[in-house]
C-alpha cells in the first residue's frame, strides 16, 4: 500500500505516478518423488516476518491455492504449505523483492497409508470402524471412520487405533 496527498486544482489534468514496493510470489508444490503435487490437494498460508506480542507471525494469506501469483509488499515471508488434510506440511522462508516474481518450490515428503480392520487375515474390511492415528508423541494426527480410510502422512512413526462395536484394536 502507499499513501500520498494529491492536490486537485481546477480543470487541469494531473498525473501522479505511484511506485509500489511490491512483488509477486508463486508456490510450486512437489512430492518427494519429484513429481508435481496436485494443486487440488495443496493449500498454503503466508505469514509476515513481523510478530505480535506473543511472538506469533501475522497471517497475510490463509488457505491459498497453488498456481496463482500472490502480490505482496517487498519483505520476508514464511510459507506453511499443507498437503491434503493431515500432517504433511512443508515450510520455507522466502524474500519477496519489489518488481520481481519469486517462485518457490516446496517439497512435501509424504506417503499415502490405508487401514483395514478384518476378522481374519485376508478378510473383508469391517464397516462402521472409527480410526485414530497418533504420532510418536501421542498427539492425534487424524481421525476418520469407515471400512478403508486412506490418509497422507508425513514421514514418522505412528500408532493407529481402530474402534468397532465398543472394542478397541
Amino acid at each position: 500500500n502507499l499513501t500520498r496527498k494529491i492536490a486537485v486544482e481546477g480543470e487541469q489534468t494531473a498525473r501522479e505516478k505511484f511506485v509500489l514496493n511490491a512483488g509477486g510470489l508463486r508456490i510450486v508444490p512437489v512430492l518427494a518423488t519429484g513429481e508435481r503435487a496436485s494443486e487440488k490437494l495443496v493449500s498454503f498460508d503466508v505469514e509476515s516476518d513481523e510478530r505480535d506480542e506473543y511472538g506469533q507471525r501475522t497471517k497475510v494469506v490463509a488457505g491459498a491455492k497453488t498456481g496463482i501469483v500472490l502480490r505482496l509488499n517487498a519483505g520476508i515471508y514464511s510459507i506453511v504449505s499443507t498437503y491434503v488434510d493431515a500432517n504433511a506440511v512443508a515450510r520455507a522462508d522466502v524474500s519477496v523483492e519489489g518488481g520481481k516474481l519469486s517462485e518457490v518450490t516446496l517439497t512435501h515428503p509424504a506417503a499415502q497409508v490405508s487401514f483395514k480392520l478384518v476378522t481374519r487375515e485376508g478378510g473383508d474390511a469391517i464397516a462402521d470402524t472409527q480410526w485414530s492415528v497418533a504420532n510418536a508423541q501421542g498427539d492425534t494426527v487424524k481421525e476418520s471412520s469407515g471400512a478403508l480410510p486412506s490418509h497422507i502422512l508425513a514421514p514418522g512413526t505412528y500408532v493407529a487405533r481402530a474402534k468397532h462395536a465398543g472394542r478397541l484394536f
